[in-house]
């Protein structure tokens, strides 16, 4: 073997092994309290200098590998103010090799929204499914949200008091494996999918129950099923069935 050959070998195995000693480290502080709590800190000083708005939480435990629990986050932004009280993650990085974000757990306590109009100068841009599209695959299951109330300006606030979500993006296909809602008057489940193309093919099915006031309690389903068009405008050819039902008291 050449000299120059085991000079080149030698270099590429003391590369090789600098770039491994790199993710160790970088794993090793991403999988610590402290290194996590330092790295998020920095993000969100670097997200607040970017964004017309404000980021920060109270406390923060565990890591930014999982499981990671904030507590009193806030943020804000022009016509947005979210509060949580709580809010619990869990993922696998693991699968970022894969090229999917898994999450296993997400659960979120105590929200309050407040939106409000904004003047804008620029027009907005025409909406487009295929915006949506991720360079990886999302498969989101366990996903709690808790205690939700939505307030716009000039309306009543509206109250959640769950939503039950197990969702995935593979490629442009969403689907909504099982979503409940939980509100004052009733409960929503969804299911069913989406592909996220400008010609977008999509099928859902809704199923609810309502207990409005001074009213028998009724039940029901709703089928949706047909193509909507982004192209130019919005253009849909669905198909839909409607059934509901009374309930005995």
């Amino acid at each position: 073997m050449s000299k120059g050959l085991k000079i080149a070998l030698a270099s590429i195995a003391l590369a090789l092994s600098l770039l491994m000693v790199a993710v160790f480290a970088v794993f090793a502080l991403l999988n610590s309290q402290s290194g996590s709590a330092f790295v998020a800190g920095a993000l969100t000083s670097q997200l607040n200098q970017s964004l017309d708005g404000h980021i920060q939480f109270r406390d923060m435990s565990g890591s930014l590998t999982g499981p990671l629990q904030l507590d009193d986050l806030q943020v804000t932004l022009p016509g947005t103010d979210l509060a949580i009280r709580s809010l619990q993650l869990d993922w696998n990085p693991g699968a970022l090799l894969r090229g999917q974000l898994v999450l296993t757990q997400l659960q979120v306590d105590g929200v309050n929204l407040d939106l409000s109009a904004t003047e804008s100068t620029e027009d907005p841009a025409a909406f487009s499914p295929e915006s949506l599209q991720l360079p990886v695959d999302i498969i989101a299951s366990g996903i709690v949200l808790r205690n939700l109330n939505i307030t716009q300006e000039g309306q009543d606030s509206q109250r959640i008091y769950a939503a039950n979500l197990d969702i995935s993006l593979r490629g442009d296909l969403l689907a909504l494996k099982h979503v409940q809602v939980n509100v004052p008057q009733g409960t929503i489940v969804i299911t069913g999918q989406a592909s996220l193309r400008n010609q977008m093919p999509l099928y859902f099915l809704l199923d609810w129950t309502w207990n409005a006031d001074e009213s028998a309690p009724l039940s029901g389903n709703f089928a949706l099923q047909g193509d909507t068009n982004w192209s130019d405008g919005i253009g849909f050819e669905l198909r839909y069935k409607l059934e509901a039902n009374g309930l005995s008291s």
